[in-house]
């Protein structure tokens, strides 16, 4: 009886916020997001609102009845930042496909990512298809420069599971159906139908692909 009072209270407490962010994730939010210049598709739910960066140039899409969450409450496990979706050179391209859900993701992008459908990307996981800066700039003050920055298309294929704070690097494909463990950090190609973990990751497990 005790629990069940407590969850009643928990849940008009947290009622009027809900009502408050409602409209603004339901209508508000994709406004703002197809204003950025990013491509949507139907069925769309965003829970807070996500940081889009798209140069000129470059393109951000998103498949139908995509799930973005970038409040730090609409995950148990906790979401680090809100979702950031950055197309940041001429030509960068970002896809996601139908049904794919992430959380507090961070997808950093100036060659090409492409997720699959029903892909499930979890809080703080990272998808960087460049290094950031050029590593052999002789002055590495100059942290602007990134023309030497080398950069490789990352894919993650359909059904793929991507844990919590995983790191996707430059020209890895995930296969499909396979999983990535929380906290690895990947650096080369993962075959379909596996379980990889660790840094760098390697695999730990087979999963059946029906």
């Amino acid at each position: 009886m005790n629990d069940f009072w407590y969850k009643v209270v928990r849940v008009a407490l947290r009622l009027p916020k809900e009502i408050f962010f409602y409209p603004l994730d339901r209508f508000l939010i994709p406004v703002l997001v197809r204003i950025q210049g990013v491509n949507m598709g139907t069925g769309i739910r965003f829970v807070g609102l996500p940081d889009i960066r798209v140069v000129p140039g470059a393109q951000i899409r998103l498949g139908n009845r995509v799930r973005i969450h970038s409040r730090a409450r609409c995950h148990p496990r906790g979401v680090p930042h809100p979702t950031i979706l950055g197309a940041l050179r001429s030509g960068a391209k970002i896809t996601i496909g139908d049904n794919s859900t992430m959380c507090g993701v961070s997808i950093n992008c100036r060659a090409a990512i492409t997720i699959g459908s029903w892909v499930q990307l979890g809080p703080g996981a990272c998808l960087w298809d460049n290094d950031g800066q050029d590593l052999w700039n002789p002055n590495l003050r100059r942290l602007r420069n990134v023309q030497g920055v080398r950069m490789a298309p990352i894919v993650i294929e359909d059904d793929a599971f991507i844990c919590p704070r995983a790191i996707i690097l430059k020209g890895v494909t995930i296969g499909r159906g396979s999983v990535v463990g929380a906290g690895a950090v990947v650096t080369k190609d993962v075959p379909p139908g596996v379980i990889v973990a660790g840094n760098p990751a390697r695999q730990v497990g087979i999963i059946s692909l029906v």
